[in-house]
């Protein structure tokens, strides 16, 4: 077992339990289990309590460091130690649904004879985000259209990231992705004046998806 001393400037310190009997592999296991667990614990109770900075006395808790196993083509070595990173997640899907995304699936499906109609409809809401009809069918019609590439998904936990010039990105974070599905992305990317980056830091699962993300051409970053 693991004690973790905590106060309002985060965590301080994190020992095995006195008197709690183990091996040093197991004390590293629980360190390498609960390594992201442990982060965001810190940061947010640092956050919660109003510092921000160093120079509020306070820094934020290094990136967790764990031990992996080393398999070199199927053979076991010894256990080495990495650092994880992870990435900022992406908001909701209908929740800011930036315009460049929207005039090119307009563009996309340039024959389909609702836009018009869309466009004029109600503006829906839940307590998070607001968007309209239009921009609903855009996302309905991009998931479907860009998940039928291959046979595994290019969008999985996927939505949008603000950047400083408050500009939008679109991310998505899939576990894996085949040549056929990245062929028909970069296909419609051309088609559309977008482009494409992917990434191995992300911030759902951080080790085991991969990130794309997608924006028009010229946009910074």
């Amino acid at each position: 077992m693991l004690n973790i001393e905590i106060g309002k400037k985060g965590i301080r310190k994190i020992y095995p339990m006195r008197g709690y009997n183990v091996d040093g592999q197991e004390i590293r296991n629980l360190f390498r289990a609960t390594a992201l667990a442990v982060q965001q614990l810190h940061n947010s109770t640092v956050e919660f309590f109003g510092a921000k900075s160093v120079s509020d006395g306070i820094s934020e808790l290094a990136d967790p460091v764990v031990w992996v196993p080393s398999n070199v083509d199927g053979l076991l070595d010894l256990p080495r130690s990495i650092v994880i990173k992870t990435n900022v997640g992406p908001r909701k899907v209908y929740d800011g649904v930036p315009p460049w995304f929207t005039s090119g699936i307009k563009k996309l499906f340039l024959d389909d004879p609702c836009w018009e109609e869309w466009a004029k409809a109600d503006v829906f809401s839940d307590e998070l985000s607001y968007w309209s009809l239009e921009e609903e069918q855009a996302v309905f019609l991009f998931e479907n259209y860009v998940n039928s590439f291959a046979s595994e998904h290019i969008l999985e936990h996927w939505g949008w990231v603000s950047q400083a010039d408050e500009s939008d990105v679109l991310v998505t974070e899939p576990y894996a992705v085949h040549q056929e599905g990245l062929t028909k992305l970069a296909d419609m990317c051309e088609q559309l004046g977008w482009t494409y980056k992917i990434k191995g830091i992300s911030a759902h699962y951080p080790g085991s998806t991969i990130r794309i993300e997608i924006k028009p051409k010229g946009q910074q970053r």
